[in-house]
Formats: structure tokens, sequence, C-alpha cells
């Protein structure tokens, strides 16, 4: 029996758990041009389709979106695509 063996299962679970949590990220978009619904949907659609966003979150309200992401994800591909469909990227933080 060595006193180096490998740790059990449960262990091994919850350090990935922990490495999990720490490479997600959250950013916020801010976005002219959001004025309803359709536009909120819109914009989910194509942050949804960029590899990457795990979850993403409009408020009209604000005139931004909060995403998270998993890793780095450019911030070029976020504004470009947001562009595309119309709207104006003022800033990303």
């Amino acid at each position: 029996f060595s006193t180096f063996s490998t740790p059990p299962l449960k262990l091994k679970i919850f350090k990935y758990l922990i490495l999990k949590e720490v490479w997600k990220m959250l950013k916020t978009i801010y976005i002219n041009g959001m004025q309803c619904e359709h536009c909120k949907m819109r914009v989910e659609k194509v942050l949804n389709s960029i590899n990457g966003i795990k979850n993403v979150s409009v408020n009209l309200d604000n005139k931004n979106v909060v995403i998270e992401c998993e890793g780095e994800i450019e911030e070029d591909n976020i504004k470009e695509a947001v562009e595309e469909i119309g709207f104006e990227v003022v800033d990303i933080k």
C-alpha cells in the first residue's frame, strides 16, 4: 500500500468543480439600439451562437447584456456578431 495513492474520485470531482468555477467569467456589453422584446431575442440568439458563451441576460432598461463565458472570448467576435444584426456596441467590460 502506497502513501502516495491517487485521491478518491469524490476529491477529484470536487477539484474539477472548483477549477471549472474559476474559469467562468462575466462580461457586460453595453449596446445601443435595443428597444423591444424582438431586439432582446435577436441579441440573445446571436450571442448564444458564439462558442464559449454559456448564459446571456439582456436588460432592455439599462441597454446592456451580461454574458457568462467559459475561458476567454475575443471581444472583437462579440462586437462583430452584435453589429452584424444592426446594433451598436458601445463598450464591453
